[in-house]
Parts: C-alpha cells; sequence; structure tokens
C-alpha cells in the first residue's frame, strides 16, 4: 500500500486527481485526493436528454486518452489503470476532465497479467481481461477508451448493447 500510494502521489497530469496525502489507521488504508467539482460521466450520461456532441466525447476522449497514455509512459515500473469506468470520470463545468479512483492502479509487469486480468469494471472492459487464457495489457485500455466513447454518443452502455459481444 505504502509504495503504491507513494507513487500515485508522485504524479502530475491535468487530467488526474492528485493525491496529496496517504494514512494507515488501525486496518485501515486511506488514499486522500483532491477535490474535483464536476459531474462524473455516468450521472452526466444518465441526466442528458442526448448523448454528448461528436465535439464534447472527442474532446473528453482526448483528455481521457492523454493521461493514460501519461500513465502508461512512466518510467518503470508503468502505472496500469484498470478502473477506466464512467463513474470515475469527472466532467468539470469547463470542460476538464479528471481521472479519479487511482486506487486500482497498480505497477504493471506480464507476470500479474493473469492475477489481474479479472480486475476491472464489466461496463468497459475487453472481452479477454476476463477469460481463462486471456491478455491483460494496454490494448485493453483501448477497448475501454472505445467503449467509453461509444458510450458518451450512443448514453447506452457497451455492456448492456444489444450489440455486445457474449
Amino acid at each position: 500500500f505504502l509504495t503504491e500510494a507513494q507513487r500515485l502521489s508522485q504524479i502530475e497530469h491535468p487530467s488526474l486527481a492528485k493525491v496529496v496525502d496517504y494514512f494507515a489507521e488501525g486496518n485501515n488504508l486511506y488514499i486522500v485526493r483532491e477535490f474535483v467539482h464536476g459531474t462524473d460521466l455516468e450521472q452526466l450520461l444518465s441526466t442528458r436528454v442526448m448523448p454528448l456532441t461528436e465535439r464534447e466525447a472527442i474532446a473528453a476522449v482526448l483528455q481521457i486518452v492523454d493521461a493514460v497514455s501519461y500513465l502508461l509512459g512512466r518510467k518503470v515500473p508503468a502505472i496500469f489503470f484498470r478502473e477506466l469506468t464512467a463513474k470515475n470520470i469527472i466532467i468539470c463545468k469547463n470542460g476538464q476532465v479528471k481521472l479519479l479512483d487511482l486506487g486500482l492502479a497498480r505497477a504493471f509487469s506480464s507476470q500479474d497479467s493473469e492475477a489481474l486480468m479479472r480486475m476491472g469494471s464489466l461496463d468497459y472492459a475487453s472481452p479477454e481481461q476476463f477469460s481463462e487464457s486471456g491478455t491483460f495489457d494496454q490494448r485493453s485500455l483501448v477497448h475501454s477508451t472505445g467503449a467509453i466513447l461509444y458510450h458518451m454518443l450512443t448514453r447506452r452502455n457497451p455492456a448492456l448493447s444489444p450489440f455486445a459481444l457474449d
């Protein structure tokens, strides 16, 4: 926990909520992040009458891709964001996007892939992420990002879509 929390506290990116403190109290572990004023993407999509415009969706996805690219580009060990969901994406009034819950981010290596492949949200996870012999790597983030873009443009959760793969 302390190693991961320290690593997360060193991350500086405009689209990532900053970790401002971390500590253990009794048997509980805490990570404190900056307060981000905005609406999570899941709530935004459920309350809008229309989907996001192409311009809004592309602007948001570009910020998400930039943040995820930053995480993957960190020097060894790379940070791998496994919980890329609409609940963890905050859209601020000025259009700024912030990814919140990096509590499921961790150092990623090929030895971890089997243990990690079942982690993450079903809504945006790649099919191979939950298979017995599947892989879990950067390609999973490409799938998750595409699923989020689909959700923004259609207001349909891809996991619940009739076109979702079985």
